[in-house]
């Protein structure tokens, strides 16, 4: 996918998720859609798509599964942080850009063993 794609995909998994929560105020629509819409461009720049083989760790289902940890643990922060909201958000964004990848024909490897990425 390329990054029009992935851009698209995210900002529209927000605004989605601002009509399931009922964002009304506009300025938290705006910020959150930039939560999401770094979080959906930060695995191509952890790991730039130069070649079919830029999928390492930070687009693997290995980190896919941290983050699905850390989703609701950032949800929860966010009822006592106001600024862990945004990070969940970045979190959302960088969900939807895995599982995007996930639907390729090259996929996402699943983990590493002896330095190796295994599909």
């Amino acid at each position: 996918m390329n990054g029009k794609e992935h851009s698209g995909i995210s900002l529209i998994i927000m605004i989605l998720y601002g009509l399931f929560l009922g964002l009304i105020n506009k300025t938290d629509l705006i910020w959150a859609c930039v939560g999401v819409y770094l979080g959906g461009i930060l695995p191509d720049i952890l790991e730039p798509p130069l070649d079919y083989t830029h999928r390492q760790y930070f687009h693997s289902w290995e980190f896919l599964k941290r983050l699905g940890i850390l989703l609701p643990i950032t949800f929860v922060l966010s009822i006592f942080f106001q600024w862990m909201l945004f990070v969940f958000l970045i979190i959302i964004g960088y969900i939807a850009h895995l599982l995007a990848d996930s639907t390729t024909k090259m996929g996402l490897p699943r983990v590493q063993r002896k330095g190796r990425w295994n599909k």
